[in-house]
């Protein structure tokens, strides 16, 4: 029996939702999975990924790991979790944030683990990731990573578009090391979704109003400012249609982000809905969805918006682009005016959506990402002479 330890450092966002995912499809009779944890953020939903009473495979929580560096809380996690681990005694470990990256790669090095892994589920060393602090947060970061990644067996990129950024923009690792398998998602909500326009009559918006919606935690990596430029220059290149932006998600730049609508005088134009739990719903009743961010890993947001028959529009960042190919529109980052006009050219755009929900089913199917992963774990281990 393979034994499998998957850590995210906390139960909130993309990559936790896509981690346990995978943990459950990689939980059978030829593997054991088991997700370690951390603490959420104050401002994380409580129903932001899993409930965390009722995970659908073994877990382990770490209350000290925590998302931001504090030093006396984070030697306690690893002590915790090199505790946990040598019960747990896996042949792999597949890590996937950064501070639990650090934490379990270190303990997997103190543990003599077979196999060790680093998913990289978006970059976090672009300019501007962490606010004010980048400049000064960034080099350590990317020092502890690089080191990290000395003893990583493999480098899981989501997509093709990220290996150069892995390799040569930040020099992570060495190309040999690093292996693409796509994000999987459960989609069957999305592509069972309808086009019913709802959230007109819950705004009491009109009849004929045009829903464009961004479902993203309000946080600087996601460029809610580019966002709300993007939506007034919208208004003044097409002032006659009747556009209406809903905000999807809560984060720690909630309240610039209201002050910012109200000082452009849009406050009846962009309507925050918060965390939403009926994301496929809220794409149904979207003429499109778009994001302005800066950076990306896979904007799970855009997979899921055209899994439901909804156009999209986001920044070429990221693994975006492997996502997108020809389904939508992609445009520069923090370029306002490129976003706005991208908008109107991708609602004027022919679009097969019935072809493309299919075709975005296929890449992203989790079984086939799980097998994908498997096979991963059975090489390294193969490789080594310490497959069970």
């Amino acid at each position: 029996m393979l034994r499998v330890a998957h850590t995210i450092t906390r139960l909130a966002g993309g990559p936790s939702y896509r981690t346990v995912m995978l943990a459950e499809h990689m939980n059978n009779d030829e593997v054991t999975s088991c997700i370690f944890y951390g603490s959420r953020d104050h401002w994380d939903p409580v129903t932001a990924s899993y409930d965390e009473d009722h995970l659908p495979v073994p877990s382990v929580r770490i209350p000290e790991m925590k998302r931001n560096i504090y030093p006396h809380l984070d030697l306690v996690a690893l002590v915790k979790m090199v505790a946990a681990l040598r019960r747990f005694n896996p042949h792999v470990i597949h890590t996937h944030e950064s501070k639990d990256g650090m934490l379990a790669r270190v303990a997997g090095l103190i543990l003599g683990t077979p196999a060790i892994l680093r998913t990289y589920h978006g970059l976090i060393y672009y300019d501007n990731f962490f606010g004010p602090k980048t400049r000064l947060i960034r080099p350590l970061f990317l020092t502890l990573e690089r080191l990290s990644n000395l003893y990583t067996d493999r480098v899981v990129s989501i997509g093709k578009s990220l290996e150069p950024h892995i390799t040569e923009l930040f020099h992570l690792t060495t190309p040999e090391k690093v292996v693409t398998i796509p994000n999987p998602f459960i989609l069957d909500p999305f592509l069972n979704t309808r086009k019913r326009y709802f959230l007109r009559k819950e705004l009491g918006l009109e009849r004929d109003a045009i829903i464009l919606t961004v479902v993203a935690n309000l946080q600087p990596p996601k460029d809610h400012d580019n966002i709300i430029r993007a939506f007034a220059r919208l208004l003044t290149l097409a002032p006659d249609r009747p556009w209406h932006l809903c905000l999807v998600g809560n984060g720690p730049l909630l309240e610039p982000v209201k002050k910012q609508v109200a000082s452009l005088g849009l406050t009846s134009r962009i309507h925050f809905l918060g965390y939403r739990s009926d994301t496929p719903a809220i794409f149904g009743s979207s003429h499109l969805s778009f994001l302005g961010s800066s950076t990306e890993g896979t904007p799970g947001v855009v997979v899921e918006s055209l899994a439901a028959g909804t156009r999209v529009v986001a920044t070429d960042v990221g693994a975006t682009r492997d996502v997108i190919g020809s389904f939508g529109t992609l445009v520069p980052p923090r370029d306002p005016e490129a976003l706005a006009r991208g908008i109107l050219a991708e609602l004027e755009t022919p679009r097969d959506m019935s072809t493309i929900r299919k075709s975005i089913a296929a890449i992203h199917n989790v079984e086939s990402v799980a097998a994908q992963t498997l096979e991963l774990y059975r090489d390294i281990l193969s490789r080594k002479g310490r497959l069970p």
